[in-house]
């Protein structure tokens, strides 16, 4: 529906420029306060609620702001790759980043997700690598 598109054309505006009202500081906390509160409700399409996570993180990065740049997950991707940051090329450094960036992002969006739909999955892939070591989240 094109009316629908237009509205989310115009709130993805507003929030894009709400930076300009806030203190930077303040807004991209804000903004990522957001996003880690973002919950699918039980009425709300797998495909809405994707979308809204993608709002979300393109406010933060918009901002200037980024996510899912965790120095312990970096270091942890560096090791299965049998690479250290002292001597991993520019190229494989920026490959770590992407893939720490894109498996925070993928667990950010399970772990919001309906509890009622996909409960059981979360469930199952935190007993598959608290219980057997098996790492099985999704990687992006």
């Amino acid at each position: 529906d094109a009316r629908g598109l237009d509205l989310l054309a115009a709130i993805k505006a507003v929030a894009y420029n709400f930076q300009d009202q806030q203190y930077l500081p303040h807004s991209i906390p804000e903004a990522k306060r957001r996003i880690y509160g973002l919950i699918q409700g039980k009425h709300v399409s797998t495909q809405a609620y994707y979308e809204s996570f993608q709002n979300n993180l393109d406010v933060i990065e918009r901002c200037g702001g980024s996510l899912g740049i965790d120095p312990g997950i970096s270091k942890t991707v560096f090791e299965e790759k049998g690479l250290t940051l002292a001597t991993a090329t520019t190229t494989q450094k920026d490959e770590v980043k992407k893939e720490t960036k894109e498996r925070c992002l993928a667990v950010a969006f399970i772990l919001g997700a309906d509890r009622g739909r996909y409960g059981k999955l979360i469930e199952v892939l935190e007993n598959n690598f608290t219980q057997q070591g098996q790492t099985r989240y999704p990687k992006t």
